[in-house]
C-alpha cells in the first residue's frame, strides 16, 4: 500500500542518514588519530626528558643531599604545568567533539550553518532529498511575486544531503567561523561583509544570467578569497598532501572545479572577483557599517559578551 511504501522510504532515509553520520565519524576519528600520534610523540619526549633529569639527580645526591625531598617535585614538574598527562590519551566521543566545536562557533556562523543543515536534513527526510523549487532564487517570483525568502534560502543550498554535503559544510563552517572570530571586536563588519557578498552575488547571477542554484557555492568562494587575503603569506596544508600559500587557495579550488567538472569555473571566478572587490573597498574605507547597524549589536549585551569571550579564546 502507499502508506507502507512511504513508511519504508522514511526508514530507508533514516538509515541512510545514520550511515552518513557514521562515515563522518570515521573521518573525524582518523583526524583525531593523527592528533593523538602527535600527543604520543610529545609524551615520549617528555618521558625521555624526565629520565635524563632523574639520572642527573641521582648523580648529584649519590653522596647524600638535603634536597632529596625535592626530587619528586622537580621530576613531575612538567605534569603540573599541564604539558602531557593521561587525560590527553582519553578518548572523546563524536557527540562531545561536535558539541564542543558547536559551542565554540561564533553566533552568525551558528545561525548560517544551523539553518542550512536543518533545511537540508528536512528535505532529505520529507522531500526525497530534493531542494524545493520555491526555495531557489528566481528574479521574477522574488520581485514580482514578493517571494522575498528566496534570496535567503538560496544561499543555504550546498547540494543534497550526503557525505559530500557534510564535508562541504565542514569546509564552510571552518572558514566562515574563522572570519567571524577575526572580526570579534567589530562583528558588524563581518555581517556587512556577508551582506555585501550576498547582494553583489545575487546581482551578478541576474545580470550574467547564471545558474542561481550555485549561489551558496559562489559565497563560499567569496569567503575563501577573503580568508586567504587575511592569512596571506602563510602556508596551508591541502588535503594532507602538499602545502601552498594561503593566497593561492581560492585559485587552487577554481582549478579543481575545472579539472573535475570539465567546465570553466565561472562561479568560482565570480566569488573571487567580488572577494577582491570587497578587500579593495575595505582597504580604502569605502565600506563602513552605518551607526544604526552597529547599534543592533551594541544594544545586545548578551551577544557582545559572546564576542568578548571569543576574543579571549581566539587571542
Amino acid at each position: 500500500t502507499p502508506k507502507k511504501k512511504k513508511k519504508k522510504r522514511m526508514i530507508f532515509r533514516v538509515l541512510l542518514l545514520v550511515l552518513h553520520i557514521c562515515v563522518l565519524s570515521f573521518a573525524l576519528r582518523l583526524h583525531d588519530g593523527a592528533e593523538r600520534r602527535l600527543t604520543v610523540r610529545s609524551w615520549m619526549r617528555s618521558v625521555d626528558k624526565k629520565t635524563k633529569m632523574y639520572q642527573n639527580r641521582l648523580l648529584n645526591i649519590r653522596g647524600g643531599s638535603d634536597d632529596d625531598d625535592d626530587i619528586d617535585e622537580d621530576l613531575f614538574e612538567d605534569e603540573e604545568e599541564g604539558e602531557v598527562s593521561e587525560s590527553d590519551f582519553a578518548g572523546e566521543t563524536l557527540q562531545a567533539r561536535v558539541i564542543k566545536a558547536w559551542e565554540a562557533t561564533p553566533p552568525i556562523t551558528q545561525v548560517y550553518v544551523g539553518a542550512s543543515l536543518g533545511l537540508t536534513v528536512g528535505c532529505f527526510l520529507l522531500n526525497s532529498n530534493l531542494w524545493p523549487e520555491w526555495m531557489h532564487f528566481q528574479a521574477k517570483p522574488t520581485f514580482l511575486g514578493l517571494q522575498l525568502w528566496r534570496p535567503f534560502t538560496a544561499f543555504l543550498f550546498f547540494g543534497p544531503f550526503g557525505v559530500s554535503y557534510l564535508l562541504t559544510m565542514h569546509f564552510v563552517w571552518t572558514y566562515l567561523g574563522t572570519l567571524e572570530k577575526l572580526a570579534h571586536a567589530e562583528p558588524w563588519d563581518f555581517a556587512i561583509m556577508l551582506c555585501f557578498g550576498a547582494i553583489l552575488l545575487t546581482t551578478g547571477v541576474v545580470l550574467f544570467n547564471m545558474n542561481s542554484r550555485f549561489l551558496a557555492h559562489n559565497l563560499s568562494c567569496y569567503l575563501v578569497y577573503i580568508w586567504a587575503r587575511s592569512y596571506e603569506g602563510q602556508e596551508v596544508n591541502v588535503l594532507e598532501f602538499f602545502a601552498i600559500k594561503a593566497e593561492l587557495l581560492p585559485w587552487f579550488f577554481a582549478a579543481q572545479t575545472y579539472l573535475l567538472e570539465h567546465e570553466l569555473p565561472i562561479h568560482d571566478l565570480l566569488g573571487i572577483a567580488l572577494g577582491h572587490l570587497y578587500c579593495w573597498s575595505r582597504q580604502r574605507s569605502f565600506i563602513k557599517a552605518p551607526q544604526w547597524f552597529i547599534n543592533l549589536f551594541r544594544n545586545r549585551p548578551a551577544l557582545m559578551e559572546k564576542y568578548e569571550k571569543i576574543g579571549e579564546e581566539f587571542a
